[in-house]
């Protein structure tokens, strides 16, 4: 069997016109490469400039220093500085906001260590919400102007931190009969907090008010008509 002559030559030839081949193509892709780069300039977004990128943009820092439609508000803490002062709540300075409308004491967890937590619970229910809220009591100690007392504080999250202690009814009467004649200044209603106890003991004393009235019409009545029977009697006793 005859085996194919092939030319050593020739081989060598054909792989390096191939070699030169791919050499030339890739020498033609980075010279194209480099003068797409060449051709290509970096210019700013916002006005098409040349000279400058969009942060340094001067249109852009145009209209960011425009002011359109600016609202001012004052802060919540201005229009609560006539009810609020300043006290010790367990040995920390932080504002007391005297709250006509709550009837427990409200006071942040950040406050609040382990073992001053009493391990009850009270329900409480915010005027705008319709669902009552399950809060821990922890023990507290007040000394402000408005007297001393220690008393019992609904503990609330971190996130609901409004940087003051909210002083309730209770706590109220405590500090009045410390203070003796000196009453506290009346206060705005500035949230309303109620417990099941506190609706309870208003709806009673609604009751007995609603009975001693009604008891003071009956009597009234009654010596209306004992004076109406005695007139008569008298009358006659005159006569003879």
């Amino acid at each position: 069997m005859k085996k194919k002559w092939t030319n050593p030559t020739v081989s060598s030839r054909n792989n390096a016109s191939m070699n030169n081949l791919v050499n030339t193509r890739e020498h033609k892709n980075r010279n194209n490469h480099q003068d797409f780069e060449k051709r290509r300039r970096h210019q700013c977004f916002e006005c098409g400039s040349y000279d400058h990128f969009r942060p340094q943009c001067p249109k852009l820092n145009k209209y960011n220093s425009e002011n359109i439609n600016r609202v001012r508000s004052n802060s919540e803490n201005a229009s609560l500085d006539p009810y609020t002062i300043r006290g010790k709540i367990n040995g920390i300075e932080m504002p007391i906001l005297r709250d006509k409308g709550a009837s427990i004491d409200i006071i942040c967890e950040k406050f609040i260590t382990p073992n001053m937590f009493t391990g009850e619970n009270v329900w409480v229910q915010h005027i705008l919400d319709e669902h009552m809220t399950c809060l821990p009591l922890a023990e507290v100690e007040i000394d402000c102007d408005w007297g001393h007392a220690i008393t019992k504080a609904a503990v609330v999250r971190k996130q609901l931190d409004q940087g003051r202690y909210s002083l309730g009814n209770q706590t109220i009467e405590l500090l009045e009969s410390d203070l003796g004649n000196n009453s506290l200044p009346k206060r705005e209603m500035v949230n309303a907090i109620q417990t099941r106890s506190q609706r309870k003991k208003e709806a009673e004393q609604k009751s007995t008010s609603e009975a001693n009235e009604n008891d003071e019409m009956k009597l009234e009545e009654n010596l209306t008509e004992d004076i109406e029977n005695l007139l008569p009697s008298l009358t006659e006793k005159r006569t003879q």
